[in-house]
């Protein structure tokens, strides 16, 4: 948990979540901190489609029944908790 913890108050982190816009160069370094404080997460990304915008959804498990899901849309950069 406390790795956890040290992910989230990370400057780049709290950055996603009081902007609400994400790049993929930020979503790479939180990828870099989880993999760092070796911290399950899951990325699965869906191309755009002439249908739908293109999206990642990246997925924390931080305890067995419970997770973080953050979907981000690269239409229009928002971030969805």
């Amino acid at each position: 948990m406390k790795e956890l913890l040290n992910i989230i108050t990370a400057d780049v982190f709290r950055c996603i979540l009081n902007d609400k816009n994400l790049k993929v160069c930020q979503l790479n370094s939180i990828i870099n901190l989880l993999i760092k404080e070796e911290i399950q997460f899951t990325l699965t990304f869906t191309p755009m489609t002439p249908t739908a915008v293109a999206n990642a959804a990246l997925a924390i498990q931080i305890r067995p029944d419970i997770s973080l899901s953050i979907i981000v849309s690269f239409d229009s950069g928002t971030i969805l908790l």
